[in-house]
């Protein structure tokens, strides 16, 4: 005799506009389920994943977490999951960042959707967390942006490896960064700047500062990338540039994590 499968196959329409399939499980009691995501948009592998998912015994997962104990090691750079597979993969992920992350999670993302189970936050509930950002937390418009992509990027991982069905801040207009035009010192302050006088001598680093200022003026090198330079990067028409300093850290990558040769002009020469 066949048995009929415990399960149901039905295509859903995100709030994205993507269309997954999703599956609903016949309970013991004859109740059915509420919908599980297979994260597919082909009929076919989605009845090809719940299969195996049956097969595993599977079918019903155990109980979803809320945000904040599914994030409770993210972005702790010897425990975070999402960062041991990044790097292990090859990408780069700078610690400091990642501590940036982390502080940006724990003060604004946790104490407004921290407590919401991870799979149940809608694009309703990331809007109103912006909303909350703007108006409680008074955030400027970069801080918001980097929020929005910190939590944007738990989902994408959640969403990659199947934990929730899609990433609700993808349907999330991010604000605008405003424009800003950036100032040019007058020939007045950069003739201060470069003045060596001006400079009053530092009893531990002496004339550091303006030997800083010197570089910067001539190459467009960063003040942590300045700070790194050793003698065999140093060149008769360029500096080779490969590291960056961070104050807690130490010697790591350029921002842009890549090396670059920047010539030298003949006012840093």
């Amino acid at each position: 005799m066949h048995l009929s499968q415990p399960y149901t196959i039905y295509r859903r329409t995100l709030p994205s506009g993507r269309k997954v399939y999703n599956y609903r499980i016949r309970m013991p009691d004859g109740s059915r389920s509420t919908g599980r995501s297979t994260g597919e948009t082909s009929k076919v592998r989605a009845e090809n994943l719940v299969r195996e998912l049956w097969k595993a015994g599977k079918l019903l997962p155990e109980k979803t977490p809320t945000l904040a104990t599914y994030t409770e090691k993210w972005f702790l750079w010897d425990e975070c999951p999402s960062l041991k597979s990044k790097l292990k993969a090859g990408g780069t992920h700078t610690r400091g960042h990642a501590d940036n992350q982390r502080r940006w999670l724990t003060k604004y993302i946790w104490p407004n959707l921290g407590d919401k189970r991870i799979d149940a936050i809608t694009p309703k509930d990331c809007e109103l967390w912006l909303d909350w950002l703007v108006k409680e937390k008074k955030a400027a418009v970069n801080s918001v942006r980097n929020y929005g992509k910190t939590l944007s990027l738990i989902f994408s991982e959640a969403a990659r490896i199947r934990d929730v069905p899609d990433n609700p801040m993808k349907a999330i207009r991010l604000p605008v960064r405003p424009k800003t035009e950036k100032g040019i010192p007058s020939e007045e302050e950069t003739a201060k700047l470069l003045n060596r006088d001006a400079w009053p001598e530092d009893k531990k680093f002496g004339n550091l500062y303006h030997l800083f200022n010197l570089v910067a003026h001539g190459t467009g090198m960063r003040l942590a990338e300045i700070q790194v330079i050793r003698l065999q990067d140093i060149h008769d028409d360029h500096i080779h540039v490969k590291h960056s300093w961070h104050e807690k850290y130490g010697l790591g990558p350029t921002k842009g994590k890549k090396e670059r040769y920047v010539p030298i002009s003949k006012g840093a020469s």
